[in-house]
């Protein structure tokens, strides 16, 4: 091989070595289908709004969106299977705010900003419900007899979770103390509340709506800062003067250290979809609301929802224990 022949050889491989460490091939990306994780079993929340955007997001980059389902550790699993993933944009997250809660209760040892958030996406509301038969028909009833009797009346929860912090959130802003059981899951907490097991708990308001209808529950409030659609006769709790509010409210997010135009392009492919008008119709027949935040807006929002629950979690002492 003559010297000039080596020389092209070399500078041919070099470049080729470069290329291939670029992550992601930012250029052409995306050159194979995306995976999204979803940190929970199949037919949740998070499962189903994934699975309506995907589809509007294949639209957009040309590729295969695949949902792939990954549980176990309240999310954990899930999320650390994006967080030491490739940087290179083809496995992302879609997460809520219990990422929050895990690492601020010590079950994780990362927060949001070991990622690379994409935007806020989808939201659902919950609501606050007592039964049928309670004497509570408004939150003002509640803080007057929980202030009469402190602890005595029993508030159901799940541990760790986002209507952890929203339950504590509530009680902080009403300055009274409950009894305070843990429960995990929706259903088995309503349960619990037809059988006269507990007091008052917050659900998510999907769980609590055909319970309402059935006139088995009343639904003393609604957790946002905005009246529902699906429930405008039921105030908020901040019409009522609690500034509490419980959102599920999910975030999308890619591993830290993509190239920004990956970045870029996720963040245009998704806004895209979360503003189509045909998405919007399909989160609305399942309650849920497309309320796509930009890059700011996202840390923005992310920035305040984190501080807040910490400031929770110490006041209650529940901080990385």
């Amino acid at each position: 091989m003559t010297k000039r022949v080596m020389t092209i050889t070399v500078a041919v491989l070099t470049v080729l070595l470069l290329a291939l460490a670029v992550p992601g091939g930012a250029a052409t990306w995306p050159v194979k289908p995306i995976e999204v994780i979803i940190p929970y079993a199949p037919g949740g929340g998070s499962d189903v709004t994934a699975r309506i955007f995907a589809r509007y997001m294949e639209k957009s980059l040309g590729q295969p969106v695949v949902i792939v389902n990954i549980e176990g550790a309240q999310g954990k699993i899930g999320e650390m299977e994006v967080l030491n993933a490739r940087p290179d944009g083809y496995k992302i997250l879609w997460q809520h705010h219990v990422l929050h809660c895990l690492y601020l209760t010590g079950v994780t040892n990362h927060t949001w900003k070991d990622f690379t958030p994409i935007a806020v996406g989808g939201k659902s509301d919950n609501v606050v419900i007592v039964g049928k038969n309670s004497p509570w028909n408004s939150m003002a009833d509640v803080v007057r007899d929980a202030k009469a009797k402190p602890e005595h009346f029993v508030m159901e929860f799940a541990p760790g979770t986002t209507n952890h912090f929203g339950v504590l959130q509530m009680l902080s802003e009403m300055n009274v103390t409950m009894n305070m059981v843990p429960k995990s899951g929706d259903n088995p907490r309503i349960t619990s509340l037809l059988g006269g097991h507990c007091d008052i708990t917050a659900v998510a308001m999907n769980s609590a709506m055909p319970f309402y209808k059935s006139g088995d529950v009343k639904i003393l409030g609604v957790m946002s800062k905005d009246r529902s659609k699906w429930l405008p006769e039921v105030p908020t709790l901040m019409e009522q003067g609690i500034n509490a509010e419980l959102l599920n409210e999910y975030v999308l997010y890619a591993p830290k250290g993509i190239p920004s135009d990956v970045e870029a392009k996720l963040r245009s492919a998704f806004k895209s979809a979360m503003t189509s008008p045909e998405l919007i119709k399909e989160y609305e027949a399942i309650a849920t609301v497309a309320n796509f935040m930009d890059k700011q807006e996202t840390i923005d929002r992310l920035t305040s929802i984190f501080n807040g629950y910490e400031a929770l979690a110490k006041q209650f002492g529940i901080y990385r224990k």
